[in-house]
């Protein structure tokens, strides 16, 4: 498409106007169309080959220049919908499999190297976002900005808010048992273990770090 733009009408279905908007239907790109449901199917979620290889078409056809393509991706509102709500699904999908694999022993070479394999996913994933944003539909991007702060960063912070306020209560408990003059039990055999609520602690923090390092994106960022 990008060296024959004029074959993009003989792809395209035409849209049918209704007698009002619920019985209208929007003019549809099949290939992008198929590629986005491929991307987000069980298949793709369990075969990261096909999962790429559809998002890089994805990529390939936002990134085509032609002012009747572009025209159409920046006013196909239910693909987009579905593309942000897809990536912001996956962001967050991450950032669970990463607080679930910080909870437990502090030393683990096992768990430890599957983190390091979440974070280079992760890493992947905001790249990915930033090809997208860079390929400047202003439409789209508006609309995965919003996603991003209502469905990942407002996860983040209510989280960070939650962790926070737990271990003020457990610090408070601690200083009153220690005024008391009683010792935990417990304490020595859970100094080397990250409890499920200092691991959404940490793993909140850094995730929102990384969201705003990596991103390039200025209006995002603002």
């Amino acid at each position: 498409l990008s060296d024959a733009p004029s074959l993009f009408p003989f792809l395209k279905i035409a849209g049918t106007d209704g007698v009002d908007e619920s019985s209208s239907s929007p003019s549809s790109f099949p290939i992008f169309a198929s590629a986005l449901e491929v991307a987000t199917s069980s298949l793709a979620q369990s075969d990261s080959f096909v999962h790429v290889t559809c998002l890089n078409l994805l990529v390939n056809v936002l990134q085509i220049s032609n002012p009747t393509i572009r025209s159409w991706v920046s006013s196909a509102e239910q693909e987009q919908r579905h593309f942000a709500s897809h990536l912001c699904q996956r962001l967050l999908q991450r950032y669970n499999r990463l607080a679930a694999l910080t909870t437990g022993a502090a030393v683990d070479p096992v768990r430890s190297s599957a983190v390091i394999g979440q974070l280079t996913n992760l890493h992947d994933q905001l790249d990915f976002l930033n090809d997208v944003l860079w390929c400047g539909v202003r439409t789209l991007n508006v609309r995965i900005c919003e996603y991003l702060l209502q469905r990942v960063v407002n996860v983040l912070l209510e989280d960070i808010l939650v962790a926070s306020s737990s271990n003020i209560h457990k610090s408070n408990v601690a200083k009153s048992k220690s005024g008391k003059g009683k010792k935990s039990s417990t304490s020595s055999s859970t100094e080397d273990t990250i409890s499920p609520t200092d691991a959404l602690a940490q793993t909140s923090v850094f995730f929102l770090s990384q969201i705003f390092l990596k991103l390039e994106y200025a209006p995002f960022l603002r």
